[in-house]
């Protein structure tokens, strides 16, 4: 059965909405949270500890709630989810946003903790549950090109996000009004999860829970669906090796991306950013973003396989980074 434009065009106008805004606010932080956090504890000894920390406490956070928070997905719908996932994040924002106004060295330590674990909290839900959206809803509406090139396309479009938002949140940093960057995360989350809660569609034809919540009943059905998920991360042998490497490779990633300002600055003096600086940020999105155009090109051109497409989307970004 051929798409139908309508369907087509509401899961895509979802999808980019919803990647434009993970890139944008992803932008708004990457480059200069744990860069202010580092300035905001005095560039001390404890600034580097605690910001490395923060890191990892972020990542062992995500980690653990992986399962469980795709169980959540599974079990109360994909659409949910990720409206949870947005609120999360919303609060996240509101807390980071409510470290550059405090004074106090234990209230911050408190706030910056509070809004990691919110922030990987808001990740862990909408990791996974929205790509799984995408794939339930273009096969349940039988649209025959598959999920391949709204996840393509979308792929590329975040970076535009991240551009835009690495844009604002570096001149915000610039001019020491850093809560800005972070005013905006918060709007631009809970404008989001509107979006979602008032148009977005959930899957249709999936045995989602329906009825009324019982905190029991639900518990139970959730203590399954985790099991199954974790015994079989555990005992098929290609899933666990590929989670691991995956967590490898995104605590080393990432760590790079977070820490590099910090380090610079620490290394070579650095007080504040300059025209390299931006140079370095946007050159390697702008790289990914056109690299990945480029691939859908060729692939759309000479490939009839549009997973195959998706997966060269993905790894020209790791090749980037």
């Amino acid at each position: 059965m051929n798409k139908s434009p309508n369907t087509y065009r509401e899961i895509w106008a979802t999808t980019l909405l919803v990647k434009l805004n993970k890139g944008f606010v992803a932008g708004l932080t990457l480059f200069i949270y744990r860069l202010f956090l580092f300035e905001h504890f005095g560039g001390s000894s404890f600034a580097i500890r605690f910001v490395a920390v923060l890191t990892i406490l972020y990542f062992i956070f995500t980690l653990i709630l992986e399962v469980p928070t795709g169980a959540i997905g599974d079990y109360l719908g994909r659409k949910k989810a990720i409206i949870i996932s947005f609120i999360f994040s919303f609060l996240g924002f509101l807390f980071k946003t409510s470290v550059c106004f405090s004074r106090e060295i234990h209230f911050s330590i408190s706030l910056a903790i509070l809004a990691e674990l919110l922030s990987a909290s808001g990740y862990s839900f909408f990791s996974g549950t929205f790509l799984a959206w995408q794939v339930d809803s273009i096969r349940t509406n039988n649209i025959a090109e598959g999920h391949g090139p709204i996840m393509a396309k979308g792929a590329s479009y975040s970076h535009i996000g991240i551009i835009v938002g690495s844009a604002i949140s570096l001149t915000a940093y610039l001019l020491d009004h850093v809560y800005i960057a972070f005013s905006l995360g918060t709007i631009s989350n809970m404008l989001i999860a509107l979006y979602c809660g008032i148009t977005m569609k959930e899957t249709e034809k999936m045995n989602f829970y329906r009825g009324g919540l019982t905190i029991t009943a639900s518990w139970v059905r959730m203590k399954e669906i985790v099991k199954i998920g974790a015994l079989s991360c555990i005992k098929i042998p290609p899933i666990f090796y590929l989670m691991f490497i995956n967590a490898f490779a995104q605590v080393s990633v990432y760590a790079v991306l977070y820490l590099w300002g910090i380090v610079m600055k620490v290394s070579f003096g650095i007080e504040k950013m300059n025209l390299y600086w931006y140079l370095i940020v946007f050159g390697s999105f702008l790289s990914s973003f056109i690299g990945a155009r480029l691939v859908d090109i060729l692939h759309k051109k000479f490939f009839e396989n549009t997973m195959q497409r998706a997966s060269n989307q993905v790894q020209w970004k790791w090749v980037v980074v």
